[in-house]
């Protein structure tokens, strides 16, 4: 169908007859029309007690099907009808309250979709649960996020309470972006959830968190951190040549070791078992470290050890006895 004319006029007709059912009243005297319109209408609460308050409401409209003369129904609006369901003396549970709807005079109401409705209401309670602040996303390139610092560490929730009693804890999510030191952030997004992880509300109501914004610190550190840690030479065993005493050096005296930000640094590190023999000269030779279990060393994994022998005594003086006299002859007179 080319014509864009008469396809929106035929469109609007189908709209008509979908909207209103008409229909041929006989009537004495004569005929009239009478037309059938529907229309959804907003349901009020009535009689609500002051101590309770509604987290779940199973329709909050109803469509209400209305008859009359026609134009009569051509002038009705769906503010002009009144549909409400009274609360009067009920009590904190789920309840199935029947649906009243008002008409103008010379209306007629001829259904109610749905007749009743599901309404749960309790009183309202607070209760303290813990605060679970996650980290996600990441740091500058070699660093690692700490955990989260704040205050308080609890938050009271308040609210219906069947819904209270489904809150274990109130999450809250901090998104690192790159940052390379410790940031403040300021969380306002604070969701009460269950034990499942998942967000307690109702489609009436939701729970209040206080306090309702949290200030949180993330520290942001090295991966690792280096420390310089003492050589021990306690496992090196020189022995005494008469007169000697061996100074024992070691180069370097001090290794480097990387750390973890949750490793405390030994107090020294030692090398292998190593024995020089009585000299008198100097000798030198690389030795093994022995590095503890966890720990990496940068650099290099052994030590040069040099033993220096230094005398102790200076060495005996060999005793030179004197050449004996000769003896002369006297000489003849």
């Amino acid at each position: 169908m080319r014509n864009p004319g008469l396809r929106e006029a035929i469109a609007l007709t189908l709209a008509v007859i979908l909207w209103l059912y008409v229909r041929v009243v006989a009537k004495s005297g004569g005929t009239s029309q009478e037309t059938q319109v529907q229309l959804k209408v907003p349901i009020q609460l009535r009689g609500q007690s002051p101590k309770l308050t509604i987290y779940e409401m199973s329709h909050d409209e109803v469509e209400v099907t209305v008859q009359g003369e026609t134009q009569d129904v051509t002038q009705l609006r769906s503010d002009l009808i009144t549909a409400s369901v009274d609360l009067t003396g009920e009590e904190a549970n789920s309840i199935y309250p029947a649906v009243k709807v008002l008409v103008p005079g010379g209306l007629r109401t001829i259904s109610i979709k749905p007749e009743t409705i599901n309404i749960r209401q309790a009183a309202i309670i607070s209760k303290q649960v813990p605060f679970n602040l996650s980290v996600s996303g990441m740091a500058a390139k070699g660093r690692n996020a700490g955990k989260p610092v704040y205050t308080p560490k609890t938050a009271s929730v308040s609210g219906p309470e069947p819904l209270v009693n489904e809150v274990s804890e109130v999450r809250g999510r901090i998104l690192l972006t790159g940052e390379s030191q410790a940031t403040t952030y300021e969380v306002r997004d604070l969701d009460p959830v269950n034990g499942d992880g998942q967000k307690v509300e109702g489609s009436m109501a939701k729970l209040k968190v206080t306090p309702g914004r949290l200030t949180v610190t993330v520290p942001v550190e090295a991966e690792n951190r280096s420390v310089a840690v003492a050589v021990s030479l306690d496992r090196i065993r020189v022995e005494h040549a008469d007169g000697w005493r061996p100074v024992i050096e070691v180069d370097p005296a001090f290794v480097t070791l990387s750390l973890t930000k949750d490793q405390q640094a030994p107090d020294y590190v030692p090398t292998r078992s190593e024995v020089f023999a009585a000299s008198t000269r100097v000798e030198s030779r690389d030795v093994p470290l022995e590095i503890p279990d966890g720990f990496e060393v940068i650099g290099e994994r052994s030590v040069r050890v040099r033993v220096v022998p230094t005398r102790t005594a200076p060495p005996a003086t060999p005793v030179v006895e004197p050449s004996p006299r000769p003896k002369v002859s006297p000489t003849p007179r």
